[in-house]
Formats: C-alpha cells, sequence, structure tokens
C-alpha cells in the first residue's frame, strides 16, 4: 500500500509540466533551455514519451530533413516548430520578396534587396548595379552556387552556367548592395581597414487560437546605453571590403565565420563610407517597419499559397511558435534618385537559426536574456 506522503508526492509531480529537447540546439546551451523550463516547474522527460507539455526542436544545420522525426510522433501543447507550408510564407526567399512587392511596394523599395527568379533571365538597367546569384530550391546546401555579377556580360555567363547546371529554375537573382556600411575592427580608425557585414537578428512569430503574434528580439531596446544586454550578432567578412574581387569569399561573404561581436553592444564601431557613426534611432524604426510587414504577411498570406490560416501549428501540436533569423544590412540606397543614409534592408528570413558563436561573455548573457524572451512570448501565452 502506497503511503501517504507517496501519493502527495506523486500528485505534486504529476501537476508539474514536462518538457522534451530534440536537436544539436543549434549553438545554444542545453543546460540553460533545460533550466528556462525548470525554473517554470517542468521537468523533462525522455524523447520517446507518448506527451510532453512543452516541446523544443532545434534545426540540424548539415540535416535537409530539418527536424528529428522522432519530435513529430510526441503530442503536445506548445511547440517551437511552425508547419512547414506556413513557416516558408516569410522562409521562402522568392515567395517573400514577391509578396511584400506586391503587397506593400513602398516598404519594399526602401527595406528589402530587389529579388526576382533566374528563369526570368534579365538584367536591370541601373548604373553601376551589381547582382547576387544563388540557389533557393528545397534540398540544397547553405550556399550552394552563389555568385556575383557586376554588369551584364558577367550576368549573361553565370546564366550560361546555371543553365548547364539544370539549377536555373531554383535559383534567384537579388541586388547587391555595394555602399554597406562597415565594421572598424577594434584597434584602428582607419576605414580602409573596415569589414562588410550583416546582422543576424531574432524574429519570433505564434500561433495560436488569438491569432498571429510576431516579435523581433530586442527591438524595443535598442539604445546608445552600453549597459544594453547584446540582441544580435554581428558577422563580418574576414578581409576589408572593396568593390572589386567579387569572385573572393573572404572580402564579399560575411557568412564566413562565427564572430563574438554582437549589435547594440559594438554598435559604435560601425561607419559608412565618409565615416558618419550609425543612427541608432533611425535603425530602430526601420528595424520596426520591417517587423510590421513580416508581421503582415503572416497575418493576411495569399490564399493560393495555403490550405488553411497563414501560419499554423503541426497536427500533433495544439499551439506552435518558431524563431527565425533575419539577416539584415545597413547600407547607403539611392531611392526615386534621393540618397537614404542610413538604409536598413532586409536579404532573407532564415529557418535554420544557427546562434553558433565563439565562448564569449557577452554570448552568455544574450542566451539568458533570449531565452526569457523565448518563453515570454511563445511558451507561457500557448500554455
Amino acid at each position: 500500500m502506497l503511503s501517504h506522503d507517496h501519493l502527495l508526492f506523486d500528485r505534486i509531480d504529476r501537476s508539474l509540466g514536462t518538457f522534451a529537447l530534440f536537436g544539436d540546439l543549434a549553438g545554444l546551451s542545453r543546460e540553460k533551455i533545460a533550466q528556462m523550463f525548470a525554473s517554470h516547474n517542468f521537468r523533462e522527460v525522455a524523447r520517446d514519451s507518448l506527451s510532453a507539455k512543452a516541446v523544443w526542436v532545434s534545426v540540424d544545420e548539415w540535416n535537409c530533413a530539418r527536424y528529428d522525426k522522432s519530435s513529430f510522433s510526441l503530442r503536445c501543447r506548445a511547440k517551437n516548430v511552425l508547419d512547414y507550408d506556413s513557416c516558408t510564407i516569410i522562409s521562402n526567399k522568392m515567395y517573400l520578396h514577391a509578396s511584400v512587392a506586391r503587397h506593400m511596394p513602398s516598404v519594399y523599395a526602401y527595406h528589402f534587396a530587389r529579388t526576382w527568379p533566374l528563369a526570368e533571365l534579365k538584367y536591370p538597367q541601373d548604373h553601376d548595379f551589381a547582382v547576387i546569384i544563388r540557389v533557393a530550391g528545397t534540398g540544397y546546401p547553405r550556399n550552394h552556387e552563389v555568385r556575383i555579377a557586376a554588369n551584364a556580360r558577367d550576368f549573361a555567363r553565370l546564366v550560361a552556367h546555371y543553365r548547364a547546371k539544370y539549377l536555373i529554375d531554383h535559383t534567384i537573382v537579388s541586388e547587391y548592395f555595394t555602399d554597406p556600411y562597415l565594421f572598424i575592427p577594434a584597434g584602428t580608425t582607419d576605414l580602409s581597414r573596415g569589414l562588410k557585414f550583416h546582422l543576424r537578428m531574432y524574429f519570433l512569430a505564434r500561433a495560436n487560437g488569438h491569432g498571429i503574434f510576431c516579435d523581433l528580439f530586442g527591438l524595443d531596446k535598442e539604445s546608445q546605453n552600453k549597459s544594453v544586454l547584446p540582441r544580435a550578432k554581428i558577422l563580418t567578412a574576414k578581409l576589408p571590403y572593396r568593390r572589386e574581387d567579387y569572385d573572393n569569399p573572404l572580402i564579399h561573404d560575411t557568412c564566413a565565420c562565427s564572430t563574438a561581436l554582437f549589435f547594440p553592444t559594438h554598435a559604435d564601431r560601425i561607419k559608412n563610407a565618409d565615416g558618419r557613426a550609425l543612427d541608432l534611432p533611425s535603425v530602430a524604426a526601420q528595424l520596426r517597419t520591417i517587423n510590421a510587414a513580416l508581421r503582415s504577411l503572416l497575418r493576411f498570406s495569399d490564399p493560393q499559397h495555403m490550405n488553411g490560416p497563414p501560419a499554423r501549428p503541426y497536427a500533433e501540436s495544439d499551439h506552435a511558435f518558431e524563431v527565425f533569423a533575419l539577416d539584415i544590412m545597413i547600407v547607403r540606397r539611392y531611392i526615386s534618385g534621393m540618397l537614404v543614409d542610413p538604409c536598413v534592408v532586409l536579404l532573407e528570413v532564415n529557418d535554420r537559426v544557427g546562434y553558433n558563436t565563439p565562448p564569449d561573455a557577452l554570448f552568455d548573457r544574450m542566451q539568458d536574456d533570449f531565452l526569457r524572451w523565448v518563453w515570454s512570448n511563445g511558451y507561457a501565452p500557448c500554455l
């Protein structure tokens, strides 16, 4: 016969929430994620359990299957994964650009890199207009067959290259920015040593019975206050920027390596070509515009793209949210003959979110704040 104390413990234990973790966690600390759940009275269960109240699944960066398949057999109330079709509303590069261009043309003109399918076989007539060509179809490795064309002759040569490889129907062409803000390395003020960079920011979309909720991590906390926790990663190229040598990825590829640089913590090292410091309030205002555009797209997606609500969970979960990675550039850009400086531009939205960063105290603090944000805006409203 069970003792009174044992029955009491069993009743308390059953009242606790349960969680399960899947995947390699994309660079986040497993201990920190487990502690996030434990601090809210959740206990971990085995991945082969029948159910859990909350599930955390991380994308395998190198696996085209995207997620551990066993995670889809575990019934749960809240999961950090949106249905594949609904998440591609913003992570499908061609659909994203075409939809925003059609429904929000003024936002697209300022805050998106002009993009079209390579199969359309056209080259923009703008003066000094470079383009980046890349394979964007499902199942291809990241950064597969990326090329830059600086002129119409280069473009024609690359079209022939992609056609010969039977990739032309899976490839997109995007405007390539040749006047970016640069990151000046520590220990120098020499602009000629500035590095091309992009910001890796984090965008959360939640789908439940109350509709769609979206939030950009740290958007309301951008300031020049040095005490502000880092909100985004700054990813730089390895060699100083120059407009030439387009075939040199050490100069032009800002995804070449992970760095322990963060925004806005290190924003004072970001300058334009004239040495002007970054206007942080202007950047924050433009990020809000981008955030609103993505939210609108998720709420009012083209019904022909979907067979159901714009964003929704998989069948095994009642509610879902997902964190996406936004790749943001800050550039100087002429629009309708006027110079916009700074101009914040969204390059793409990634559903493979890599948090990997060299060991660093700032990244440790960022994880803590990031997980608080995920709990408050992702799990808590669903649970």
